[in-house]
């Protein structure tokens, strides 16, 4: 039997999604179906992506639909689900936005309407950041 959940939030030009998937079959196949352009939507396309940690146990992905961005973090490992993720985006001007979450493969947060987009994303105490704009 499985059973999947997506949660998400709204708070100003900001989406939050958390995606999990319980099931009684394989981790691995729950995991694989968490990607950066399910987590972020349709017609967004990965520009850049950062392995987290000295054992890659995540990445973290910047995505673009136009002037949108998007950054997701995604567990490598599903055995690892109690492991803090998180992924946040600014544009330099005083927008700054993240998401996080614990038992779930992967998070993600979108920025409209910016051309230029600081952003970066951690696990557990592994992080990365990308900082091109003033």
């Amino acid at each position: 039997m499985k059973t999947g959940t997506i949660g998400a939030g709204i708070t100003g030009a900001m989406l939050v999604v958390a995606a999990s998937l319980n099931t009684t079959g394989t981790a691995a196949a729950a995991a694989a179906a968490t990607s950066p352009t399910s987590l972020c939507g349709s017609g967004y396309t990965v520009r850049a992506s950062n392995p987290l940690g000295d054992v890659p146990s995540a990445d973290v992905y910047l995505l673009r639909n136009g002037s949108s961005a998007c950054v997701a973090t995604i567990k490598r490992d599903p055995a690892n689900l109690s492991v803090e993720i998180g992924a946040w985006v600014d544009n330099g001007g005083g927008r700054n936005l993240h998401g996080a979450s614990t038992y779930n493969y992967g998070v993600a947060v979108h920025m409209s309407n910016d051309d230029c987009v600081n952003w970066g994303g951690w696990y557990g105490g592994a992080s990365y950041s990308n900082t091109p704009c003033p």
